[in-house]
């Protein structure tokens, strides 16, 4: 029953060492009860903590790094120049804090990491155009990381892309991205934008649609 109460929390109590009685200088059987009770008892959490991890779905009680964060803004950039992508609201963090001073994610936990991301591109003038985004490490372009889109006339795109590389500790990871033609705020200039496009009500309901989503994510140890 013990095993069962731990399986359907969320976490695990860790296990401790016992403080063990101090034997007398002759024996006793009271205090071989005693000891043997003790040992049984720290031998229980041990079987309860293992069989939570290792039985069915135990890795719900592991909690790895990780982060999501959006941003419920437009943004917009100057044409040929490249811009980061600025973050807002966070979904979940753990091990990762936001720099939104330097639009920045600073992890807590060297590893090696996956980057997920959507960016939702839109293009406001009669000619597609095109958009690229990559990843920054420490403010540094991210060699083979980025990716071009190219977005229709009056069109949308849903830009999505991953990445895994390490990440040692303290490091800040970014996104950057640049167009060839830019859209200003107040449409004066025509071209691409980040868009982000409120919840809707008719004809059907649906969810808003951030300007940027992205996800990182813990994979493993750093690979040696």
């Amino acid at each position: 029953m013990a095993n069962a109460a731990i399986i359907a929390k969320t976490s695990i109590i860790p296990s401790k060492a016992p403080n063990l009685p101090i034997g007398p200088v002759e024996y006793t059987q009271l205090y071989m009860d005693q000891f043997a009770n003790t040992l049984r008892l720290y031998f229980n959490q041990i079987d309860n903590t293992q069989g939570a991890l290792l039985g069915p779905n135990g890795g719900k009680f592991i909690r790895n790094p990780t982060l999501t964060a959006y941003n419920p803004s437009s943004q917009y950039a100057l044409s040929n120049t490249a811009s980061s992508i600025e973050w807002e609201n966070i979904v979940v963090s753990s091990g990762f804090v936001i720099d939104t001073a330097n639009n920045s994610a600073v992890c807590a936990q060297t590893g090696v990491y996956k980057v997920n991301y959507r960016i939702a591109l839109s293009n406001n003038d009669s000619v597609p155009h095109d958009a690229t985004i990559w990843l920054q490490l420490n403010f540094e372009d991210v060699d083979n990381s980025a990716t071009t889109f190219t977005v229709p006339a009056n069109g949308t795109t849903g830009a999505f892309s991953t990445y895994s590389f390490l990440v040692n500790a303290a490091d800040a990871i970014s996104l950057s991205w640049a167009t060839d033609q830019a859209a200003t705020a107040n449409s004066s200039s025509l071209g691409v934008f980040l868009e982000a496009t409120p919840a809707l009500t008719s004809p059907y309901t649906a969810p808003a649609v951030p300007s940027a989503v992205g996800v990182i994510t813990f994979i493993s140890a750093p690979v040696t």
